[in-house]
């Protein structure tokens, strides 16, 4: 689903993808048979040659998401691709690519740095990239807006064939655990499909869903039990604690970051009684709503829901620019030190609307806030993985538009200026929210700044106010955004 969500936002982008998949694919992920791509599909034979790549002629970008494809079968696309992108989740396997992408909480970029061809890739890693459909970041903001009325409805989903029969011994646990409800989402080929039904046919706090709009299911639960694979990052973008197995040596490295952080627990059952582990694991947290609490919070601030939009950002101004090295990340409040060394440099500080200095104590209250606030989107300018300055978006009213619109402040770090980066955020901005009004307002004094803003095509619609139109449509809710102001 991950290369799904990827190939739709690129498309929404003026991208024209074709999937080169097995046969099996299309009955795997029913959503390729719809037509929104190009298929060509091809036997097991196959999947380790270049070839059925060639045959489509040259391309602008390939992008490899096959655990065992490795430097080798990347660099033999670069016969006919301009750029080459890998998927990645367990460092190990060697790479020759422009762009590698993994999106495992607490992954770094040095993490593959001795596993690169050469030094130039762009690493993007980190929950901040999460490939996640657009109703996700819909939901997580009706999730944060909608009062919680501390029911005990639990979501149960270990992907859409549940292989472990883990669903039916989870369900039964929450029921004897005291849970009001239980949701319980597999797809129609689940092997497990009639048990599962018979057991929610016999019970009224059981429902069973098999074409769900997860997003929307998992908005109005409490509590999460699953596996610690991709859905991880969609429980986190909703703020929904989570019950996680591991069912897969990749999720073993997942698992263990969301539960250090709070945000998740990982449960070790046994293959006899299964559900005695999932039931003394599912009381704990039943009767420790706070502690629930916390673990919402902590899972919010991994996944923001943006990560597709980042991603096609810096394949779209690559596609423009093959020297293009520029990336945003999210702030992180580790970047508290290198963000105050920023905003507090004298040439910098003395251009903002508030000159006069805070304290590092104050500081690090503000970052708090924002990193709290659904209303701001907040960055990290990277070069090659080295920060560079930030960039700040602040939803905002806007007296000349209607539309959707975010007051945006850049930040480059004094020692980068005149090297174009400023430039190339906003390009990446642009591209990464195409679809909304962004306005900025400068001193005057300020005339590099003025040039930039210029020079980024926006319009100075009155002295020190610029202002920039959508470039692509306002269909917020297609977006995930809410309309209201």
């Amino acid at each position: 689903m991950r290369c799904m969500t990827l190939a739709d936002a690129l498309k929404e982008r003026g991208w024209d993808c074709t999937f080169v998949t097995l046969k099996s694919s299309v009955s795997i992920v029913p959503k390729l048979a719809l037509g929104d791509h190009n298929i060509v599909e091809i036997n097991q034979t196959d999947a380790r040659s270049p070839e059925p790549i060639l045959q489509l002629g040259p391309v602008n970008l390939v992008i490899i998401d096959h655990y065992d494809l490795d430097a080798t079968f990347e660099t033999s696309c670069r016969l006919y691709a301009e750029r080459v992108m890998a998927f990645d989740d367990i460092p190990g396997r060697r790479h020759d690519c422009d762009v590698l992408l993994d999106q495992t909480l607490g992954r770094l970029p040095q993490d593959y740095t001795v596993l690169m061809a050469n030094d130039n890739t762009m690493m993007l890693t980190g929950s901040g990239f999460s490939l996640l459909r657009p109703e996700f970041l819909a939901a997580r903001i009706s999730r944060r807006q909608k009062k919680r009325k501390g029911s005990n409805r639990i979501f149960i989903s270990f992907g859409a064939a549940d292989p472990d029969g883990l669903c039916i011994p989870a369900t039964i646990a929450a029921l004897v655990a005291g849970a009001d409800s239980v949701d319980i989402a597999v797809g129609q080929a689940c092997p497990h499909i009639q048990s599962i039904r018979k057991l929610a046919d016999a019970n009224p706090k059981v429902a069973l869903y098999t074409n769900a709009q997860m997003a929307s299911l998992m908005t109005n639960c409490d509590l999460a039990i699953g596996a610690a694979g991709s859905t991880a990052w969609e429980r986190c973008c909703l703020g929904l604690p989570a019950l996680m197995v591991v069912t897969a040596d990749n999720q073993k490295h997942i698992a263990s970051a969301l539960e250090q952080s709070g945000a998740a627990r990982v449960v070790k059952i046994s293959k006899t009684e299964p559900h005695k582990e999932f039931q003394t694991a599912i009381s704990e947290l039943l009767n420790t709503p706070e502690r629930l609490m916390e673990m919402a919070k902590t899972a919010y601030r991994h996944c923001d829901g943006l990560g597709v939009d980042r991603v096609a950002a810096v394949l779209g101004q690559m596609a423009l620019n093959k020297d293009q090295k520029v990336m945003l990340r999210p702030v992180e409040f580790e970047d508290a030190d290198l963000l105050f060394q920023w905003q507090t440099d004298p040439e910098t500080r003395r251009y903002f609307r508030n000159p006069a200095n805070m304290t590092f104590e104050d500081h690090i209250e503000w970052l708090s806030r924002r990193l709290d606030d659904d209303d701001t989107i907040f960055h990290v300018i990277s070069v090659l993985n080295t920060p560079v300055g930030s960039v700040r978006l602040d939803k905002t009213s806007d007296e000349y538009s209607e539309l959707l619109s975010y007051e945006i402040s850049i930040v480059v770090a004094p020692q980068h200026h005149g090297k174009g980066y400023g430039r190339i955020t906003l390009a990446l901005i642009r591209e990464m929210l195409p679809h909304v009004c962004f306005k900025a307002e400068v001193n005057e004094n300020n005339q590099a700044s003025v040039a930039l803003f210029c020079s980024a095509g926006y319009e100075e619609i009155k002295p020190g106010i610029f202002h920039s139109k959508p470039t692509g449509d306002t269909n917020y809710q297609q977006h995930g955004y809410s309309v209201s102001q």
